[in-house]
């Protein structure tokens, strides 16, 4: 069975601001293992860490892409989600929704939009 984080339970492994969530996170983690971040989850994080922490996009993807890398959290797809952040990360222009449609490409799956850098990002992958 798999647990899954909500948008504030990533925050807390990620910001220093939370430390009452972060120990809650924390014995989540000691109880079922590692907490699984949905698509929907990383989309809003990435929001919050933006709009709400003025964060800039490549810090966005660094702290994303640290936090899934520990024991205490783990991608719905982590394959898709690596690629996905660590080309948010070389183009910050790209949202995460549009990387992640672009990391799908790379599996087969055809992405069909009007949107031209992201149909720039899918030719050059």
């Amino acid at each position: 069975m798999k647990v899954h984080v909500d948008t504030n339970g990533l925050l807390a492994c990620i910001l220093d601001d939370r430390p009452g969530e972060r120990a809650r996170t924390a014995e989540w983690v000691r109880d079922h293992g590692a907490l699984t971040v949905d698509e929907c989850v990383l989309a809003e994080a990435c929001w919050v860490l933006e709009s709400v922490y003025m964060h800039p996009r490549r810090k966005v993807a660094q702290l994303l892409l640290a936090a899934l890398a520990s024991e205490e959290l783990m991608a719905w797809d982590p394959e898709l989600t690596d690629c996905a952040l660590s080309m948010m990360h070389r183009d910050p222009k790209l949202g995460i929704v549009d990387c992640i449609l672009a990391a799908r490409t790379l599996t087969g799956d055809l992405v069909r939009t009007f949107n031209r850098r992201l149909s720039r990002a899918i030719e050059n992958l």
